[in-house]
């Protein structure tokens, strides 16, 4: 495990103004071919209460990564990386930010 010095954000659907619509996977690139990646998920401006799920490929998992109210949350998970990416899937539209803290190669 190395790890990753400042952290560095991958992802950010505000700055697209591109929320993460409701139940759909979005894939991410993190920049890291393979192994896994320690996360910190958050989320903001979403609708409703939900869930988060990030996973590296095939079926989603029946777990959830983040489990979020009406107020921004964030949480840190290791998610395996398949071909550079990552996905992300919520119960309720919003905006994902995603921040590499480290790396398992």
């Amino acid at each position: 495990m190395r790890i990753v010095s400042p952290p560095a954000r991958v992802y950010d659907s505000r700055r697209s103004n591109d929320p993460l619509p409701a139940q759909t996977v979005r894939s991410i690139p993190v920049g890291y071919d393979s192994g896994a990646v320690f996360v910190n998920l958050t989320v903001t401006g979403q609708n409703a209460p939900g869930y988060l799920t990030a996973w590296g490929a095939g079926p989603m998992p029946d777990v959830s990564n983040l489990n979020y109210g009406s107020e921004d949350l964030c949480n840190t998970s290791w998610v395996p990386v398949v071909d550079g990416h990552i996905n992300v899937w919520s119960y309720s539209a919003t905006h994902v930010l995603v921040d590499i803290q480290a790396v398992a190669d």
